[in-house]
């Protein structure tokens, strides 16, 4: 092997369906990650990519080192009233967090006056104004 290459392989994640798994091998262990499907595209890592290339250019510059985390990263609870970004036309709407979302890393809102549950990332929810 050699010692830049990272093997990897995407797939279908099973513990989150409708999500895409990458597993990759950066040192002696298989490590994996989930990348959304968005309408613009995918999201991994925190970051937006509008097509696959730019993705999988971002990964393999990225995968040998541990993925960023925002040390200033609210904590939401059950039942706080935010603003959350709808993702179909990027606007804020007022919203309440229900608990921890289904996807890792994320956050189970409502948006006020609609019954559909959301999972959304951190960046994707502010306090209310």
């Amino acid at each position: 092997r050699e010692p830049r290459r990272i093997p990897y392989c995407f797939s279908y994640s099973e513990k989150y369906p409708g999500l895409i798994e990458v597993s990759f091998i950066p040192s002696s262990s298989v490590k994996k990650e989930i990348i959304k499907v968005t309408p613009s595209g995918f999201r991994y890592r925190s970051t937006n990519f509008s097509s696959v290339n730019k993705l999988l250019a971002f990964f393999k510059k990225y995968a040998h080192k541990p993925p960023r985390r925002k040390s200033s990263s609210r904590k939401w609870r059950r039942g706080d009233t935010v603003e959350a970004r709808y993702k179909q036309d990027n606007r804020w709407y007022p919203a309440k967090v229900m608990g921890n979302g289904n996807i890792p890393r994320t956050y189970q809102i409502i948006f006020e006056g609609y019954p559909e549950f959301h999972d959304l990332f951190p960046e994707d929810i502010r306090p209310r104004q």
